[in-house]
């Protein structure tokens, strides 16, 4: 009976190390998962940054041809005008070459506004694919202040509230699950 309760711990014994590292090899396999899916997160937040660039192309679009539309409105109700006169629009008075202005100051601006838009979030996108934590972080903040300060000013829709929730909520994953794959991915470098 020794014998086999001998042999039953040497088995044990050297089974020991076998497990540590089967233990070992599990624990690095669930890391892995967990980084990878972490990194789906940042992927999947990073993604938005696109879905706005698309959005604030569109809108630019259906903002150049309004604007050019009430524009040149606007500029044939003064066309037979001139510079030097005055005239009564939207509740002031002005003069017709301060007016022309205007308008085509406000053209300009709803156009510029959003391919300005457009573009810092494509640079923003660009920037998330190599370093998404401050990408993130700043995508985060501009949009908060654009949108939701224009959201005090002027109430949208539910639709454009909610698409607007939406997109804070991926970026705060993205940049929340970026800082933690961080953390795992540094705590698995040896100390030099």
């Amino acid at each position: 009976m020794s014998e086999h309760s001998d042999d039953a711990i040497a088995d044990e014994e050297s089974s020991a190390p076998q497990r540590s590292t089967l233990a070992a090899a599990e624990d690095r396999s669930q890391r892995r998962r967990e980084v990878a899916g972490l990194q789906d997160d940042t992927a999947r937040a990073t993604t938005w940054l696109l879905v706005a660039v698309l959005v604030q192309l569109v809108f630019g679009a259906i903002a150049y041809s309004w604007v050019t539309q009430h524009g040149d409105a606007q500029l044939a109700r003064v066309a037979d005008l001139a510079d030097s006169e005055r005239v009564l629009r939207s509740g002031r008075e002005w003069l017709v070459a301060d007016y022309r202005a205007v308008i085509e100051r406000d053209r300009l601006l709803g156009v510029a506004i959003p391919f300005g838009v457009a573009g810092i979030f494509l640079l923003l996108y660009l920037w998330a694919r190599k370093s998404p934590i401050p990408a993130l972080i700043t995508a985060l903040f501009l949009f908060l202040i654009g949108h939701v300060a224009s959201e005090l000013l002027v109430f949208s829709s539910i639709l454009v509230v909610t698409l607007k929730a939406l997109f804070c909520f991926a970026l705060v994953k993205g940049i929340s699950s970026a800082m933690v794959r961080r953390t795992i991915l540094n705590a698995q470098q040896p100390l030099a």
